[in-house]
C-alpha cells in the first residue's frame, strides 16, 4: 500500500514540471517569420504559465526535423516567472533549407530547464 502512494505522488511530481504548466505549443514554419536570408529556418513557440507560487525560470532545448531527418537544435532564452505569470518562449532551428524548397518539418522537445 505504502508502494502505490509513492507510486503516484512521484508520477504526479513529474508531470507538473516543478510548477510549470505547458498551456500550447506552435510549430512555425511561414516563410515570412522563419527566413533569414534564401533560408527557412523553422521554429516552435511554447506557452507556459507558473502554477507554483514562486518565481521560476524557465527554458528549453528543442530538435528540429525535415522529413524526419534531424535539421538542427536550439535553446529557448530563459523567463523569469512571477507566481501566475504567462509567457511565450520559442527556439528556432540553427540550419533551415532554401525557402522554395518543399519539406515537412517538425520538432521535438528534449529537456526543460525549471529553476526556483
Amino acid at each position: 500500500m505504502v508502494i502505490a502512494i509513492i507510486i503516484i505522488i512521484a508520477v504526479s511530481l513529474g508531470n507538473s514540471m516543478n510548477g510549470i504548466e505547458i498551456v500550447g505549443e506552435q510549430l512555425v514554419t511561414d516563410p515570412y517569420y522563419t527566413t533569414i536570408g534564401d533560408y527557412l529556418y523553422p521554429i516552435v513557440v511554447v506557452k507556459v504559465k507558473n502554477t507554483s507560487n514562486t518565481t521560476k525560470k524557465v527554458s528549453f532545448e528543442a530538435n528540429f526535423y525535415a522529413d524526419g531527418n534531424l535539421l538542427g537544435s536550439d535553446q529557448a532564452s530563459y523567463v523569469t516567472l512571477a507566481p501566475g505569470d504567462e509567457a511565450f518562449l520559442h527556439a528556432q532551428s540553427d540550419r533551415g533549407y532554401r525557402m522554395w524548397s518543399s519539406h515537412e518539418y517538425s520538432y521535438k522537445i528534449t529537456k526543460w530547464h525549471v529553476y526556483s
